[in-house]
């Protein structure tokens, strides 16, 4: 579908052309009968129903538009949801950052595994860490402070230490020493010498910039 509605629709030309970063609407972008002369505009009013759109533009390459589009049952959006478009902005730019993130870490792993690697998985499922706490341990390993992870994660020093319980209980330890320890111990940073460990997944910035 996106195939089909790239070639015409307002919104997305508007973002590859100007770079822009700022969400808008399609009457802000394109007048009415523009928008409804577009392949788009069929789209998204046989599909949904809908009669325009509002789209929130994520971080991209130049040259390129990644973002999230909302269909409206109306023309516009109404005046009372336009100052949630910033706040909801940054949190979609952060979740796309730490899913790329993760994306780029299991690519990466799949390419390199190994034996030890597939040991690694199996630890880490049979632990029941989840992605996030995976992270942080590679975060302790780093010598991170929870104030300096909630900035890298672009989350709350509170959310980090809720992590860091989960972490602790998992692995049945109850300091972040004792915690890289074990950690190393069970292979999820394992040593492959005196001086080597294993890569820790390349964290982005999960920082979100201003807009």
């Amino acid at each position: 579908m996106l195939d089909t509605c790239v070639p015409d629709d307002p919104l997305i030309q508007h973002y590859l052309t100007t770079g822009d970063l700022v969400p808008h609407t399609t009457d802000e972008i394109a007048d009415l009968p523009t928008w409804q002369r577009t392949v788009s505009y069929a789209l998204v009013r046989d599909t949904v129903g809908a009669q325009s759109c509002v789209s929130i533009p994520l971080m991209a390459p130049a040259g390129s538009h990644r973002g999230v589009t909302v269909t409206l049952s109306e023309r516009s959006l109404p005046e009372r949801h336009c100052g949630y478009m910033g706040g909801l902005q940054r949190l979609l730019i952060a979740l796309d950052r730490h899913l790329q993130h993760l994306e780029h870490w299991h690519k990466q792993f799949l390419t390199e595994a190994s034996d030890e690697d597939a040991g690694h998985v199996d630890t880490v499922v049979q632990l029941g860490l989840t992605p996030r706490e995976v992270t942080i341990i590679a975060l302790l390993a780093d010598s991170l402070t929870a104030a300096a992870m909630a900035r890298r994660l672009g989350i709350s020093p509170r959310t980090v230490h809720k992590h860091l319980q989960h972490v602790y209980r998992k692995l049945g330890t109850t300091d972040r020493l004792e915690t890289v320890l074990r950690a190393r111990a069970l292979g999820l940073l394992s040593p492959r010498g005196t001086d080597a460990t294993r890569p820790a997944p390349p964290l982005l910035d999960l920082r979100t910039p201003p807009l």
